[in-house]
């Protein structure tokens, strides 16, 4: 069927009526064109920022949110980025026992009072799982954690007051690929990294959808955040503020998110449905005291400067590097290319489509007064 028959009314007409509906038709397939590409859609998918908490500390355990997706997806989906080395300088055999870490407090000479800082602390960095054997995390953390030496690790939490989850053989899987990163320098702000499991999930795994439009966050919504932060399991923000969108060239994103070393990969998400972020990097607050321990700063909300990579320039760009490494590369495509990467290239889009439309309209006219 051709692209005229497809649009309502459009289908041919008898001869005297063509010339007078040509015009717009092929106006209408222009701006159908331009309509489509607006859609938001959804697939479903160190030198590590240390500690600063803006105004209060919203962190909560993980048993204490109702049922609903966003716990859902932290019980299913974050991972934690466990290295060997940290298991064997704590003298834990394997990811198993990894509740019998060394203590936050411990490894970080922290002062007393800090919460969960009496908590083992056996991650490095957090991440979450996009497809059956993809997880995606910060780039520092993927440039330097040694792949052939590192844990991923889902159900890293509590289920109850001091009652660690019970981990098994399923819930751990090691690293047997980094696909692609990115990290800040040169050219780039983009802090991502892609990591391929040693085997597909076990089915009780689920991943995350990417918010995949090349819209700018919305500095008046309220978004949540999954991960370890200080390595301790797993942690829930509910109300994280984003502070600037950096609209002109997101590529990341600015927040007050109460975000610790090992927080980092973490994500940031829409309705506790929707990735719209990465954790990469934010303020460096832990202070030094009197009495020779580390305390952690605490800043007014307005000085919040953790930033969080846009999930969606993530995804394109692992598709753009290795476009056969997910379904969700091969979903892009089929869905009609509308990807962009930013809102420049969104604008410059439309440019086109109503330049084109606006030449269409002057040779159609042409035509029709013959």
């Amino acid at each position: 069927m051709s692209a005229l028959a497809a649009v309502p009314g459009c289908a041919p007409k008898p001869q005297q009526q063509a010339r007078s509906r040509l015009g717009a038709c092929l106006l209408l397939v222009v701006f159908s064109s331009l309509a489509g590409c607006s859609a938001d859609e959804s697939t479903p998918v160190a030198v590590l920022g240390a500690p600063v908490l803006y105004d209060r500390n919203d962190r909560q355990e993980l048993y204490l949110l109702p049922a609903s997706d966003l716990r859902r997806a932290a019980e299913h989906s974050v991972v934690a980025l466990i290295q060997d080395s940290v298991l064997q300088d704590d003298g834990v055999p394997d990811a198993l026992e990894a509740f019998s870490a060394r203590a936050w407090a411990v490894r970080r000479e922290l002062c007393p009072g800090i919460d969960f800082a009496e908590q083992p602390a056996a991650a490095t960095c957090s991440g979450f799982l996009v497809d059956a054997d993809l997880v995606l995390t910060a780039g520092h953390c993927a440039a330097t954690l040694r792949c052939s030496e590192l844990n991923i690790v889902f159900g890293y939490h509590y289920t109850g007051d001091g009652q660690p989850a019970r981990l098994t053989g399923d819930d751990v899987y090691r690293c047997a690929e980094v696909l692609a990163f990115e990290v800040p320098g040169a050219g780039t702000q983009l802090d991502y990294g892609w990591l391929r499991l040693d085997r597909p999930v076990t089915a009780d795994k689920t991943p995350l959808p990417i918010a995949r439009s090349a819209q700018p966050i919305e500095t008046d919504e309220r978004l949540q955040l999954l991960g370890h932060p200080g390595g301790v399991p797993l942690k829930v923000q509910l109300a994280v503020k984003p502070l600037s969108a950096r609209s002109a060239t997101l590529d990341y994103f600015v927040t007050a998110a109460d975000a610790f070393e090992g927080d980092s990969g973490g994500p940031l998400l829409r309705d506790g449905r929707q990735v719209v972020g990465i954790l990469a990097r934010g303020n460096s607050d832990y202070s030094s005291t009197p009495s020779g321990c580390f305390d952690v700063a605490q800043r007014s909300e307005s000085q919040g400067a953790e930033q969080a990579t846009y999930a969606f320039r993530a995804l394109d760009e692992l598709c753009r590097a290795a476009p056969g490494s997910t379904e969700l590369c091969r979903t892009s495509a089929a869905g009609g290319g509308c990807s962009f990467s930013s809102v420049a290239e969104h604008t410059a889009w439309h440019a086109w489509l109503l330049a084109s439309s606006a030449m269409l309209a002057f040779a159609l006219r042409r035509l029709l007064v013959r």
